[in-house]
C-alpha cells in the first residue's frame, strides 16, 4: 500500500470505531480519548486493541514514520475489535430502546447477584457481559470446528 492508501485506510477504519464508540457514550476527540471515555464498559481486552488502533492511527495522522508491522498490528486490532464493537452497539441500543418503552427485559444476571440485578447500569453492564460471553463461545466453536 502506498502511503495515501494507508492513511486512507487509517482514516476509514478509525472513523468507524469511532462512529461505534459515540454510539455507547464515547466522548473526546479521536479514537483513544473516546476509548478512555468509557473503558469500564469495553472491558481490558476490548480497550487495549483500540489502543493498539488509537495509537497507530496517531502516528498515521500526524504524519510520524510508521512501519509494515504497525500497519498489520492496527488491522489485526481493529479486525477484532469491530464486530465486537457492533454486538455491544446492538445489545446497548435494544437496551435503551426498552428502558424507554418501560419495559423490564433483561432475566436474572448469572454474573451477578438477585439484589444488584435491579439497575439500569447493571442491566447494560449485563448486556456487554451476555455478549462477550457469545463471543467467547463462538470463536471456541470455530476454534473447535477447525480442530
Amino acid at each position: 500500500m502506498t502511503k495515501a492508501e494507508v492513511y486512507e485506510h487509517v482514516v476509514s477504519t478509525s472513523g468507524r470505531i469511532e462512529r461505534l464508540l459515540k454510539r455507547l457514550g464515547g466522548t473526546g476527540h479521536g479514537l483513544v480519548q473516546q476509548t478512555n471515555s468509557i473503558e469500564p464498559k469495553l472491558g481490558a481486552d476490548l480497550s487495549a486493541l483500540l489502543q493498539i488502533a488509537g495509537r497507530f492511527r496517531n502516528q498515521v495522522l500526524h504524519d510520524r514514520p510508521f512501519t509494515e508491522k504497525g500497519l498489520a498490528r492496527f488491522n489485526g486490532a481493529t479486525q477484532q475489535a469491530i464486530p465486537v464493537l457492533e454486538e455491544l452497539v446492538s445489545a446497548w441500543e435494544l437496551q435503551q430502546i426498552a428502558e424507554l418503552r418501560g419495559r423490564e427485559t433483561t432475566q436474572a444476571d448469572p454474573f451477578k447477584s438477585a439484589s444488584s440485578n435491579s439497575t439500569s447500569t447493571g442491566t447494560v453492564v449485563s448486556a456487554f457481559k451476555v455478549v462477550g460471553v457469545a463471543v467467547l463461545a463462538l470463536g471456541a466453536l470455530g476454534i473447535f470446528m477447525l480442530s
